[in-house]
């Protein structure tokens, strides 16, 4: 398997380990973004750790379906490559309600 083969999206346990060269790829520049599960209480902070962490746009509309959208298309982010590390990524399931609703409406 080399780096750009499926599966993109790599899920590890606690403590788990992934080698390097799955993630990095040998050239070009790479953006690398590490968010903290445990940071992201509620949906705003969800939003805000997504927005801080990856340099969303500022046109990012603060709701489900911009975030949606910034990551399918990531034009926005000049780089060749990307990586997303969330670290306690199911800390924010524990918390988050999920009525589909953000405190500034619906999501």
């Amino acid at each position: 398997m080399t780096a750009h083969d499926p599966p993109w999206l790599h899920v590890i346990p606690e403590g788990g380990a992934l080698p390097v060269d799955l993630l990095l790829p040998a050239t070009g520049t790479t953006h690398v973004a590490r968010l903290d599960g445990r940071e992201m209480a509620d949906t705003d902070a969800v939003f805000r750790s997504f927005y801080d962490g990856l340099r969303l746009p500022d046109h990012f509309g603060w709701n489900w379906n911009a975030l949606s959208d910034c990551l399918r298309d990531l034009h926005w982010l000049p780089a060749d490559h990307r990586v997303l590390i969330v670290d306690a990524a199911d800390a924010p399931s524990r918390t988050i309600p999920t009525t589909g609703r953000c405190s500034s409406g619906p999501c």
